[in-house]
């Protein structure tokens, strides 16, 4: 296993495996040369012309050579058979210290590029981990959204147009009004109802901002624990759709695959973020909310300064600073008093208040509650705070207005999750007897849930008696640190989920073949080998140790002109022709001359006279 150094590791880009593939054989064949320019010169030293010749030799004759003679120049050549066949998986080696053989690259891109590679019902339901030490949120809102095999990740760019707006067109102040954010004339409006937060037996009220275009509504009252368990169990922070002045819904949450539907009921301690989208003819507006829910539960009843210290915590401007607005801290004192008497007379509290200003709708609620049995007794205790703030962040107008996903002889609209229409809300159910249904009725919109996240145990423990452990200080900082890049993640999530591809950015990461320092120190080696190797194989006296032998053969027979002392490589190779004479065979040079071996005194390598075969005559190689 190589070590962990910058050393080793894979860090130079050499753009593809061929190239390196190709600088790393070459170092393998310089090596090759190594070896026999060095082994020629041992053989040249020792001058052990056989040795050298064997060098040149298949594996076969080498092999017998050495079984032959198992001296010296065996163990020349032997050594010889060792080094080349090593050298030969060289480039393998310098293979081997690939640490990891790439490097990555990351290249940002429209996301309308990667169409093609989306996953067709992608999921818009998203589950951050509860350990906040080993949290990626990068990586967790990018899952399921692209086809398997590519390596994106989100970085929460995307271009979005102006949120728009208009007047509002009932006044808060009107005892049927709710806080929202209106969207046209007609009564297009997205925000809270009332009757979600608010428990009907408590009346609201308007109360002075202070602050110019910020509007706020507040209730507070105390209730008969008879009423505790209806309100504990009633689905908190419902976003409100006004599609005019006369037709309204709540958006719900998918009880089938979103568990936000159990959730925002009853306890627990968790967050919710969900970006939405409702589209009413070619308008389409874009929506963040985000819900967070804090929930103490003590058996029988909670303590006064845990129930003291949560609302502080909670309610104050600073949460835990001892610097926080005198004002905002005597009226979080005087909502302390309220509940801890209502604890002290065996009764339930309710108290909190909405904010509504041009593009946002905040809500800030909170309930102390005895549960009590059928007897009456108090069966436990819960204080349960909820936040809730819903964001216009982008309006758009569309080229082609959604269309029907199906008939409906009621008002109705389509429902998309994640960008997908499945169904329309159409309930047929609702037509009453013996009454004339159109064939279709009027058509209101699209509403698409498109990305939601949601984080349970991070903020706390909604199970436990304490203010610390029902509200993690540790989480809800972590959340403080994160809570933009959450919103930018689940934006550009939503948007390429929701068709508007082109104006998100995503990152692409690819590998791009790389080496190492270790690798080129390798792959320099044999280069330098070679250098010193050449330096000891100049001499003239080594020229018959560095050329070939063929080349000797011509040189010491006369057949070429070359100096006998410096023989060097053949510029021009004449042509050598096997030819045979009866049971032998001879080789003929060019002009006549023939190779031959001529014993005793008249010794000699060549006859320049043609031999002539009178007897059997002479026939080339082919002729047998």
């Amino acid at each position: 296993m190589l070590p962990h150094n910058a050393f080793f590791a894979s860090t130079i880009p050499v753009s593809q495996n061929a190239v390196k593939n190709i600088v790393f054989r070459v170092s393998a064949i310089v090596l090759n040369f190594v070896v026999l320019r060095f082994l020629a010169f041992v053989a040249f030293r020792r001058q052990d012309y056989t040795a050298f010749l064997m060098f040149a030799e298949d594996i076969i004759q080498k092999a017998l050579f050495v079984v032959d003679r198992f001296n010296k120049q065996a163990v020349l050549v032997l050594l010889f058979a060792a080094l080349t066949f090593g050298a030969g998986f060289y480039d393998s080696l310098i293979w081997a210290f690939d640490a990891p053989g790439y490097v990555l690259r990351t290249r940002r891109i429209s996301a309308d590029a990667l169409s093609s590679q989306m996953l067709p019902n992608p999921a818009y339901v998203t589950f951050i981990p509860n350990n906040i030490s080993d949290v990626d949120i990068k990586t967790t809102l990018g899952t399921n959204l692209y086809a398997s095999g590519l390596n994106f990740s989100l970085p929460g760019i995307y271009q979005l147009q102006l949120a728009e707006v208009v007047p509002e067109q009932v006044p808060l102040t009107d005892p049927d009004s709710a806080p929202r954010i209106w969207l046209d004339t007609d009564g297009f409006a997205v925000g809270l109802d009332q009757s979600i937060m608010v428990w009907a037996g408590c009346a609201i009220g308007n109360a002075p901002s202070g602050l110019p275009g910020v509007q706020v509504q507040g209730w507070a009252c105390a209730t008969n624990n008879s009423n505790a368990l209806n309100i504990f169990e009633q689905a908190m922070g419902l976003p409100q759709i006004w599609w005019d002045l006369d037709h309204a819904e709540y958006l719900l949450p998918n009880r089938k695959d979103n568990p936000w539907y159990n959730l925002e009921r009853e306890g627990e301690t968790a967050i919710m973020k969900q970006v939405f989208t409702v589209t009413k003819g070619t308008r389409r507006h874009t929506f963040v909310q985000t819900m967070l829910k804090a929930t103490m539960l003590g058996i029988p009843t909670l303590d006064d300064a845990q129930i003291a210290d949560l609302i502080r915590r909670v309610w104050s401007a600073s949460a835990g600073d001892a610097n926080a607005n005198a004002t905002v801290s005597t009226a979080v004192q005087v909502l302390v008093d309220h509940v801890l008497s209502a604890k002290t007379n065996g009764t339930s509290y309710v108290f909190g208040s909405f904010i509504q200003q041009n593009d946002t709708v905040y809500a800030l609620s909170a309930e102390f509650l005895n549960i009590p049995s059928s007897t009456g007794e108090i069966l436990y205790s819960v204080l349960r705070t909820v936040v809730t703030d819903t964001v216009l962040v982008n309006s758009e107008t569309l080229a082609v207005a959604p269309t029907p996903a199906g008939p409906c002889a009621l008002v109705y609209r389509n429902v998309a999750y994640g960008g997908v229409v499945g169904q329309t809300n159409c309930n047929t159910a609702a037509v009453k007897e013996n009454q004339t249904v159109p064939a279709t009725g009027p058509f209101l919109g699209q509403v698409d849930i498109s990305a939601v996240a949601i984080m349970t145990d991070i903020l706390g423990d909604g199970t436990m008696n304490t203010s610390a452990g029902a509200l993690d200080q540790a989480g809800v900082d972590w959340y403080t640190a994160n809570y933009k890049q959450l919103d930018q993640l689940l934006i550009s999530r939503a948007m390429i989920v929701g068709g508007a591809r082109g104006a998100v950015l995503v990152d692409t990461t690819y590998a791009v073949a790389a080496v190492s320092y270790m690798q080129l120190l390798l792959v320099a080696l044999p280069f330098a080998l070679a250098i010193v190797v050449g330096a000891l194989t100049l001499g003239k006296p080594m020229s018959y140790y560095g050329s070939s032998f063929l080349s000797a053969v011509l040189a010491t027979t006369h057949v070429t002109t070359e100096a006998c002392l410096n023989i060097g490589y053949m510029r021009r190779t004449p042509e050598i022709v096997l030819r045979r004479s009866g049971d032998h065979f001879v080789l003929k040079t060019p002009f006549g001359g023939t190779l031959l071996n001529v014993a005793g005194e008249n010794r000699g390598a060549m006859v320049c006279e043609p031999l002539l075969f009178e007897e059997k005559g002479e026939s080339t190689l082919s002729e047998v």
